[in-house]
C-alpha cells in the first residue's frame, strides 16, 4: 500500500487531498492482503483482531510459531 502525503498545498488543496485520502482508506482495507499482520509477526509481536461473529470482549490472536 502506497499513500501519498504532500506537504505546501494551499488550503483548498489539502481539503481536496484529504477528502480523496478518506475516500481511498476504505478501499484499501478491502484490498489489504495481510500486508500489516505479517509486518508485526515479523517483528516478533502476536497480532490481534476481531471478526463479525467474535463474541464480546474476545479477541482473535495471531503469532508466530516461535512465539509460542
Amino acid at each position: 500500500m502506497i499513500v501519498k502525503v504532500v506537504v505546501g498545498m494551499d488550503r483548498r488543496e489539502q481539503a481536496d487531498e484529504l477528502d480523496r485520502l478518506w475516500e481511498a482508506i476504505p478501499v484499501m482495507l478491502e484490498e489489504d492482503e495481510g500486508w500489516a499482520l505479517r509486518e508485526v509477526l515479523d517483528a516478533g509481536i502476536a497480532g490481534y483482531t476481531r471478526e463479525d461473529d467474535t463474541p464480546e470482549g474476545l479477541m482473535i490472536r495471531f503469532a508466530d510459531r516461535s512465539m509460542t
